[in-house]
C-alpha cells in the first residue's frame, strides 16, 4: 500500500507542477519561484491575518512577535504604533540573518528564545502576537505557560493559525499541490514524493524548507517529515489546551475560505470545522484579581 501511496503521491504532483495545473496554488507556486516575489506573497498573509486578530491600538505598547523569522511582522508591528517590539525566534541561524539584514530600529529588539522558553521578565508585556507559527510549537502546553507569565495583567495573546485538517498543512503545497495530503498520504510518503519532486527540478525550492526530510533524493529513507517542524494539532486539540491553562478565551474565530464564505454555518459540526477553515483566530487574555 505504501508504495502505491507514494506512486499515487507522486504522479498526480508531477502532473499538476509539469502542466501548471495548480489552481488555487499558482499564485504562491510564483511567489517561490522568485524572492521578491515570495516576500510580498508572504508579507500580504501576515498583514491579512494581523488585521484579523488586532482590536485595538498598539500606540505605547510593547508587544511581542514570537516567532518572527524574516521580521515582517514585527515591522508591521512598528508601523501600526507599538512603542517596543521584541521579536522571539528559536532559529540562531535566522536570527543572525535578521539581525545584519533587519533595518536598525531603536525601538525593536530580536531575541533568541525557544518554543517553551521566552527570555523575558514575568509580567512585562501588554500584547504577544502569534501569526502564523503556532503549527511549529512542539512543547504548546509550556508556550502557554510563558505567554501567561510574561503578560501583564489585563494583557492578551493574539494568535492567527491553520489546524493539522486545512487543506495546506502538510506545508508542502508548493511541492504536492494535492490539498488535504496530510490526511491521505502518511509522513514517509510525503516526505519521499517531495525529494522526488527537487530531483526532477521542476519547482522552485522554499527557502524556510531547508535540511528538512526529503530535502534531497539520498534523505528519501526518512519517515517523519513533520519531527521538529509541524506539531499536527488540530483546532480541537487546541482548545483542549487551553481549557486548561488561566488563559480566558475572550475570541475564537474559524473563518471560511474567501472563495465560498456561505460555508460558515458548517463550522458547528467539528469535521467541518477542522477541514474547511481557512485560517482559525484567538484572543486569550490574561486576568488576575
Amino acid at each position: 500500500m505504501s508504495k502505491f501511496g507514494e506512486y499515487a503521491c507522486f504522479t498526480l504532483s508531477r502532473h499538476l507542477l509539469s502542466k501548471n495545473k495548480l489552481g488555487r496554488y499558482s499564485e504562491l507556486a510564483c511567489a517561490e519561484g522568485d524572492v521578491h516575489e515570495y516576500d510580498q506573497w508572504r508579507t500580504e498573509a501576515l498583514r491579512k491575518q494581523l488585521q484579523a486578530v488586532l482590536q485595538s491600538p498598539l500606540v505605547g505598547r510593547t508587544v511581542v512577535d514570537f516567532g518572527c523569522g524574516g521580521g515582517m511582522l514585527s515591522a508591521m508591528l512598528v508601523e501600526a504604533g507599538a512603542q517596543q517590539v521584541y521579536g522571539i525566534e528559536s532559529s540562531l541561524e535566522i536570527l543572525d540573518t535578521l539581525r545584519k539584514t533587519s533595518p536598525k530600529r531603536p525601538n525593536v529588539e530580536f531575541m533568541l528564545g525557544e518554543t517553551s522558553k521566552i527570555p523575558l521578565p514575568d509580567s512585562s508585556v501588554d500584547l504577544i502576537f502569534c501569526i502564523s507559527v503556532l503549527e511549529h510549537v512542539i512543547d504548546v502546553d509550556s508556550i502557554l505557560k510563558e505567554w501567561y507569565r510574561i503578560l501583564r495583567n489585563g494583557g492578551q495573546v493574539l494568535i492567527a493559525w491553520s489546524g493539522w485538517g486545512h487543506p495546506d498543512a502538510s506545508h508542502l503545497a508548493s511541492l504536492i499541490p494535492i490539498p488535504y495530503a496530510q490526511c491521505i498520504f502518511s509522513e514517509r510518503t510525503l516526505a519521499r514524493t517531495a525529494a522526488r519532486i527537487r530531483s526532477l527540478n521542476i519547482q522552485a525550492q522554499r527557502s524556510w524548507w531547508s535540511g528538512l526530510a526529503g530535502e534531497t533524493p539520498e534523505d528519501r529513507e526518512n519517515n517523519q517529515y513533520c519531527d521538529g517542524f509541524l506539531n499536527k494539532m488540530t483546532i480541537g486539540q487546541f482548545n483542549k489546551r487551553l481549557a486548561k491553562t488561566k488563559f480566558e478565551v475572550t475570541e475564537h474565530k474559524c473563518h471560511p475560505p474567501s472563495w465560498i464564505p456561505q460555508i460558515h454555518p458548517l463550522f458547528v459540526i467539528p469535521f467541518f470545522r477542522e477541514h474547511l477553515t481557512s485560517f482559525s483566530t484567538y484572543a486569550l487574555s490574561k486576568h488576575e484579581t
